[in-house]
């Protein structure tokens, strides 16, 4: 059986990020290396409020972050996480 992965919104913020200093370059490097190494062992998942998130404000690439999530299967909100 297939293990899942919920796949939340500082997945794709850590992926795209474009701070310099020593921790994020670092957070940046491990999530890249995680996406392309491991990923491919684990079924994608991702919610709808992460999507909602990710769409909201004004932040960098985000047209990135949403692409990068865009395939991964969705999750519903049910009425117990309401």
């Amino acid at each position: 059986m297939v293990k899942s992965v919920y796949i939340e919104t500082s997945i794709p913020s850590s992926y795209y990020d474009i701070r310099t200093d020593p921790q994020s370059i670092a957070r940046k490097n491990w999530t890249h290396t995680w996406w392309q190494n491991e990923k491919a062992d684990y079924e994608m998942v991702t919610g709808v409020g992460v999507i909602q998130e990710l769409q909201e404000g004004n932040h960098p690439k985000k047209a990135e972050k949403l692409s990068l999530v865009s395939s991964l299967k969705t999750l519903p909100i049910s009425q117990e996480i309401v």
